[in-house]
């Protein structure tokens, strides 16, 4: 062996850390969580990128035309954090008009496009939830 001697390595698994384990999993599940919401809020934007302006104004049915860009600047989706309550992802808007838009009123129809964008979304959130961490079987 000229010089170099045998290495022994000894492992032992002493116990199971349930504690360790169950908040190894939720953050694991609260970054899966945040980057679906992302994906969602990304769909969004895209949705709401056609200009007023060089497009004209959108037809019922369709997702809003963007003028200014504030709806399309109000889409938020925070971070989730780990904690002991169930986790909750939420994609959301902050224009108050969003909700008039998104479900129409007596005087005008529906653009939607929060209901879109999430039908978009769909595979890709469905794909990040599920997918296997890398380096398992």
């Amino acid at each position: 062996m000229s010089g170099r001697l045998p290495v022994r390595v000894t492992v032992r698994v002493r116990g199971w850390n349930q504690k360790q384990l169950n908040a190894s999993l939720r953050r694991e599940m609260a970054r899966r969580l945040s980057m679906a919401t992302q994906t969602i809020r990304t769909h969004m934007v895209m949705l709401l990128s056609r200009s007023f302006f060089t497009f004209g104004p959108s037809k019922p049915g369709e997702p809003p035309h963007a003028r200014t860009g504030r709806l399309r600047n109000s889409i938020v989706a925070p971070p989730v954090m780990p904690t002991d309550e169930p986790l909750v992802g939420l994609v959301g808007v902050s224009a108050l008009y969003g909700k008039f838009l998104e479900f129409g009123t007596s005087k005008m129809a529906a653009r939607p496009f929060v209901k879109k964008s999430i039908e978009n979304a769909r595979a890709a959130v469905v794909a990040i939830l599920t997918r296997k961490p890398p380096g398992t079987p």
